[in-house]
């Protein structure tokens, strides 16, 4: 299985053929018994975790900005920089400024100034008001709780999510603003849903987990579809095909193996037949 930069892939299989617990794979929350993930070095992964563990004494704010934690670093350095450019010698003057200056590009660049926005667009996308932002995470109910956690992780900016069931506790309008955004994310990701409509509207890459194998379609979900459909009918008729040769070979050793002048041609499709 291999994700590419811009994949926005979708993983599909019946129930119970363990998709979430490949999602827990690609997180390294537990272990392979033979092989390993790898990712390309520095590569951020962003895990849905629905039920994960949270100070239930912290605000929404708090639990919500703390993913921008590097950002506001960087800002506490460049303000001292510049206060520092009063009590430091003029010859360092200029190497004070430019590094002080190229965090400020750095921070521009991360569209440090409208975080604000970017919280407000993510909550109400939701469905929540942006009061939520002013209350004790153990005052949200289950449904609250977990879009907080779901829109956390859209805040990361993450090089590849990793999202499982992210439409629950979405209502319709809110499902459409989640595909909207995971269309127009400039990352990867891996989706597991129940919800087929949206996976026709995210996906760009497939990945079919049946018996124990995962293949990859390049292409849009109705594309999976039909060449799923497609490999099904090969495979039928491919088992037609082996069936009626099985059958044939079966009445021809019946009729010659007792036949002196056969009985070595029936014994040898016998074992060819064994080895089908």
């Amino acid at each position: 299985m291999r994700l590419f930069e811009y994949d926005h892939a979708v993983l599909v299989g019946p129930n119970g053929t363990g998709k979430s617990t490949l999602l827990k794979l690609l997180n390294k929350q537990i272990s392979l018994d033979a092989g390993s993930i790898q990712w390309m070095p520095k590569i951020k992964v962003g895990y849905l975790d629905q039920y994960a563990k949270i100070d239930p004494s912290i605000k929404v704010y708090t639990y919500l900005y703390d993913v921008f934690l590097p950002l506001f670093e960087k800002e506490r350095e460049m303000e001292r920089l510049y206060e520092s450019v009063a009590t430091a010698p003029e010859k360092d003057h200029d190497k004070i400024l430019s590094w002080a200056s190229l965090l400020g590009d750095q921070l521009l660049h991360s569209d440090f100034y409208n975080l604000k926005s970017k919280v407000g667009n993510i909550i109400n996308g939701l469905g929540l008001s942006l009061d939520i932002l002013e209350e004790p995470i153990k005052n949200l109910s289950g449904g609250m709780r977990s879009k907080i956690i779901l829109g956390k992780l859209l805040l990361s900016e993450s090089d590849v999510l990793l999202l499982d069931e992210p439409t629950n506790f979405l209502d319709v309008r809110h499902i459409e603003w989640l595909a909207k955004f995971l269309i127009n994310y400039p990352k990867a990701y891996i989706v597991v849903s129940h919800h087929e409509e949206f996976l026709h509207q995210i996906a760009n890459t497939v990945f079919a987990l049946e018996n124990g194998q995962i293949t990859r379609y390049k292409g849009d979900f109705e594309y999976y579809l039909k060449e799923r459909e497609l490999r099904f009918t090969q495979q039928e008729k491919a088992f037609i095909a082996q069936k009626k040769f099985i059958q044939k070979t079966e009445e021809f050793i019946n009729k010659n193996i007792a036949r002196a002048s056969t009985t070595a041609r029936a014994h040898s499709r016998r074992n060819m037949l064994e080895k089908v």
